[in-house]
């Protein structure tokens, strides 16, 4: 049936037009980790994944610890900034697998990561997570944190307080 032909279009074009498969599937209910990579790749997705997760724990609670310092009216909402600042990448990874985690284990500049995946993906990973907080609804913060995180520190100084919680806290674990 067609309605279980994979869709060949690029990244960018699904969520232009609000196609929420791409979110569902890699944030609620993604395929097992086996089912996505061959064999040899396995160990170097997970190491990818654990890596990915624990930095962004530790950013979360540092970025809940910062907010609790300067009394920032809800410390939770740095948390989960902190902790979704990144699901860019996991949707990259996702979507396109080996090619994206290739990417990732041989270009370690996040800036030069970033302009490889515009020129892979017509977008990066810093943009498709700003897009993913987008249709959850979440507030431009976290918005900008996303999108801002791998940023010169000069770019966000007026940025809204959890936006720069979310790039120290990024410089600081990575």
């Amino acid at each position: 049936s067609s309605a279980s032909a994979p869709d060949h279009r690029p990244i960018r074009q699904r969520f232009d037009r609000g196609d929420k498969s791409v979110l569902s599937r890699t944030v609620i209910c993604a395929p097992r980790l086996d089912e996505l990579f061959p064999k040899q790749s396995l160990p170097m997705a997970e190491q990818f994944l654990s890596q990915h997760w624990i930095e962004s724990l530790q950013s979360a609670f540092l970025c809940r610890a910062f907010a609790r310092v300067m009394e920032l009216p809800n410390s939770e909402d740095a948390f989960f900034a902190g902790l979704l600042y990144r699901i860019g990448e996991l949707v990259l990874l996702a979507q396109e697998k080996q090619d994206y985690l290739s990417l990732m284990l041989q270009h370690g500049d996040p800036l030069q990561r970033r302009r490889l995946e515009r020129e892979h993906y017509q977008i990066n990973a810093s943009q498709l997570g700003k897009q993913v907080l987008q249709q959850l609804h979440l507030p431009q913060s976290w918005l900008d944190a996303a999108l801002f995180c791998d940023q010169p520190t000069d770019r966000i100084l007026t940025a809204h307080p959890v936006t720069r919680l979310v790039h120290v806290a990024h410089q600081i674990v990575s």
